[in-house]
């Protein structure tokens, strides 16, 4: 109805034929527009531009370039064939601005050049299999604990290590070996990763001036699986920026590394048993299982040795070198809190598997996917500080959720 220009409901010969020029006009500008992209970017030219007369030569070349039998004019085949090198044109145009974004995004993420001695070391993994007493610059996010032990041998080690999750790693042994040490990871809020913020990674047993911390959560991929994408990508910017092939070893978890002249082992975290969450009624277990019965502390201190298989390490602040301040936890994440809790009086677990808030906490990191759980505020409670993220928060006062709790 936009052509209806007396608003008559009708629209006349006239009405329509004002309406085509201004459609046609808006379609020819849209045509117009897309075929200057097209050249420009046959060009090479997207940034730089090009003047009037470099764009009427670009025109005559690329007709020149078309018609590949000289006679002066183009043919379908010869139209088709311009059309697939201007589309190899095109891809290897974006392949190059995909080269050139990574570079930038690398900047400030170097590596240092390693010593002409030195033997290059990558140690990779998802997470670690032990939880540590002390967090990284926040309360609200899960910070694990590994080994790294260096054995004695006579060439310096130049030793990288990322990770996914936040982790302080624990050296010892031959750390006169160590020449320089490169700290990663991924995660740097809970379950997540803010490409603003630094990762979280500490170790204990090193002087602070032979670490180093990459400055951002994507400076290097970690990698569990050799061979893989991220392993090529993240070996072939440690070659590059070390000058040295590095050997390499990961796992999705471990308990830690040992480091020696030949090569890596890798301690894997002890065997999980078989968890089973049960509120009611009977079971007959068969073979070797852990029976996790809801409502009392062996329960909690069972699905604790489950998800943290290595343990809870204690770790003091002052002896950790990291990206940001250590700090030691107020509770310790996920169920270790929850268990700490529990013990503490704060909260009781009933036979439902619900936690009952019986005075003024702070909720544990991270309880989220299979960590969450449900709980009911008492009446008279404060509400507790810190996130329940993906767990449920029902008040008694009310019988609704708190905000910010998923129910």
């Amino acid at each position: 109805m936009a052509a209806d220009a007396d608003k008559d409901g009708r629209i006349t010969w006239i009405e329509a034929s004002n309406s085509v020029p201004k459609t046609l006009t808006d379609r020819a500008s849209e045509g117009s527009s897309k075929s200057v992209r097209e050249i420009l970017a046959f060009a090479g030219r997207e940034q730089e531009g090009l003047s009037p007369i470099e764009f009427e030569e670009l025109f005559v070349q690329a007709f020149r370039s078309a018609d590949a039998d000289h006679n002066g004019t183009i043919s379908q085949e010869e139209v088709i064939t311009l059309r697939r090198r201007y589309e190899e044109r095109r891809l290897a145009a974006f392949e190059e601005r995909r080269r050139r974004q990574k570079e930038e995004a690398r900047a400030g993420c170097e590596l240092p050049k390693a010593s002409e001695r030195a033997k290059v070391m990558v140690l990779s993994a998802y997470r670690s299999d032990s939880l540590s007493t002390t967090t990284l610059g926040s309360q609200d996010v899960e910070v694990g604990s590994g080994f790294i032990t260096i054995e004695d041998g006579s060439e310096p080690l130049y030793v990288v290590v990322t990770s996914a999750q936040p982790v302080i790693w624990r050296f010892s042994g031959a750390l006169d070996r160590l020449e320089r040490v490169v700290l990663a990871s991924a995660r740097n809020a809970p379950n997540s990763s803010d490409r603003n913020a630094k990762p979280l990674v500490g170790a204990t047993g090193l002087p602070a001036d032979k670490v180093t911390f990459l400055p951002r959560p994507d400076c290097l991929a970690y990698f569990y699986e050799e061979p893989s994408v991220d392993a090529s990508e993240t070996l072939a910017i440690v070659r590059r920026e070390t000058g040295k092939d590095a050997i390499s070893a990961a796992r999705y978890e471990v308990s830690g590394f040992t480091v020696f002249s030949a090569g890596i082992r890798m301690s894997e975290p002890a065997d999980r048993k078989t968890m089973i969450v049960k509120s009611a009624g009977s079971l007959e277990v068969v073979g070797d299982a852990l029976v996790v019965v809801p409502g009392s502390s062996d329960g909690l201190a069972s699905m604790v040795a489950h998800y943290f298989p290595g343990g809870v390490i204690e770790i003091d602040p002052a002896s950790v070198v990291a990206s940001v301040t250590p700090t030691r936890y107020d509770v310790l994440p996920s169920e270790a809190g929850l268990l700490q809790l529990v013990q503490s009086g704060a909260l009781a677990w009933n036979r439902n598997g619900e936690f009952l808030i019986k005075r003024k906490i702070r909720f544990p990191a991270e309880l989220g996917g299979a960590h969450s759980a449900r709980f009911l505020l008492l009446r008279g409670v404060p509400e507790p500080d810190g996130g329940a993220w993906q767990s449920c928060v029902i008040s008694e006062d009310t019988g609704q959720p708190l905000r910010g709790s998923r129910c």
